[in-house]
This record gives C-alpha cells, structure tokens and sequence, in this order.
C-alpha cells in the first residue's frame, strides 16, 4: 500500500497523519502529507498540466526542428570548384564596398563594377564589408557618416551584385556585414548568394580551386586575429602557422 492510499485511510489532521505514517514506517515529510491532503479537497475543474510524455515530446520536436532548420543554412567553410576554362583565368578578391558610406568613390567603384563583370576570364571572391551598415547598437556616431540609410544599402548592394553574378565564386561575412546577423539573426550573405550562386563561406574558409589538372587552395578571410599595426602581414602569417598553406 502506499502512503497516500493509508493517509485516505487514517482518520485525523495532516500532522497526525504525517506522525502515524512515520511510526508506520512510511519516507514521507510533513510538507507531501499537507500537500496531498489539500489536494483531496480541491477539485481543479480544468487546470492545465503536462506529462513527461509531453517533455519528451516537445524534445522530439525540437530536435528535429533542428534537423529541419539545418536543411536551410548554406553557410560552409571549405568549397571545392572547377572552372571549366581552356584559357588563362584570374580570380580578384574584392571587397569592401562599404556601400553607403560618405566617403566613398562611387564613380571608381562602378568603373570596378563593370571591370570585374566584363573581363575575359575573370572571376571574383567577395571578402566582406560590402554595406557600411551602420546599425542601432553599433559604434555611436558613425552612422552621420552614412549617405544612405541602411535599407537603401541593401538594395544598392544587391544591385551592384546582379551585375557581377555570372563569374561570383565566394562571399565572405565582414564585420560591418556581421551587425545584421548579430543585432537581427539575418543573414544578408546568404541573401547575396541566392543572388550570386556563389558559395556562402560564413566568416571565411577554405576554397580548392580545380583549373586543368592543377588544384589551388585559397585561404579566405574578412580579417583575421593578431593584426599588427606595425606588421601588415603579422595577421597573415599567424593564420598560416595555425591553419598551413
């Protein structure tokens, strides 16, 4: 018999019921008796409650609302591609625009445009940094350095991006770019993708280039720790100690 089926059976206040049962032999404190019995008293019409079963459940839910939402992030770090070209190629790193900004020279910035989107056998890699995006919790200030609002940055972006979208081979997160995904979980490189078709490479990665019968890796990065002031390639040089060539 459990406790609670001998309290029912014991005629008297929680208390006596608690001391009977302990001289009874029962594990049970003062607390679990008066609960219970206020239990038996108060009849809840329709109050709401849950089972482990209903944990579980919502677990079981979880887990593959993970799986579900992983299917939807393009972000990788290391990309493999072939260029099927019989010619010589280059590839420019190009990045940032900072589209929007006040200073910028427009007028070279599209002369880059249109360079980059109608040479022969060029292709690009963008590395970061292509909106100001001066946002609200970012460095107080630097927004009155802005041209266009953030919107319009975004628009102006997407633009350039279409004309340069047939020979695109990576985007690369800057830091500037990092603001939309840390202050409003938005990811805009992945956006830009859809627009490119090129390879998401998040914060950067490695990208193995197949020209002929030739395989060349490339080292991408926005920025990376350990810059020096004083040494321009400290940052570089680190990087190639921790991840090779």
């Amino acid at each position: 018999m459990t406790w609670q089926e001998r309290a029912i059976e014991l005629d008297g206040t929680p208390d006596y019921v608690h001391i009977q049962l302990k001289n009874e032999g029962y594990t049970v404190t003062r607390e679990e008796v008066r609960h219970f019995f206020k239990t038996q008293r108060i009849d809840f019409k329709d109050k709401r409650k849950y089972t482990d079963e209903d944990i579980d459940a919502y677990i079981e839910a979880v887990k593959e609302l993970q799986r579900k939402q992983e299917k939807l992030n393009t972000k990788q770090v290391t990309a493999t591609i072939r260029l099927n070209e019989t010619k010589p190629i280059a590839i420019a790193f190009w990045g940032d625009w900072h589209e929007g900004a006040l200073g910028i020279d427009y007028d070279a910035l599209d002369e880059d445009t249109e360079l980059i989107a109608n040479a022969d056998g060029l292709y690009w890699g963008g590395t970061g940094d292509y909106k100001d995006n001066y946002i609200t919790g970012t460095p107080p200030g630097a927004q009155f350095e802005q041209i266009m609002q953030p919107g319009m940055q975004d628009m102006a972006v997407q633009r350039r991006m279409k004309k340069v979208s047939h020979n695109n081979l990576w985007l690369v997160r800057g830091c500037h770019d990092d603001w939309d995904k840390k202050q409003g979980d938005r990811d805009f490189i992945s956006t830009l993708c859809d627009i490119t078709g090129g390879v998401n490479l998040w914060h950067g990665g490695t990208v193995y280039i197949e020209l002929g019968d030739q395989q060349y890796t490339i080292k991408v990065r926005h920025k990376f720790k350990f810059e020096s002031n004083l040494n321009v390639e400290n940052s570089m040089r680190r990087m190639y100690d921790m991840q090779g060539e």
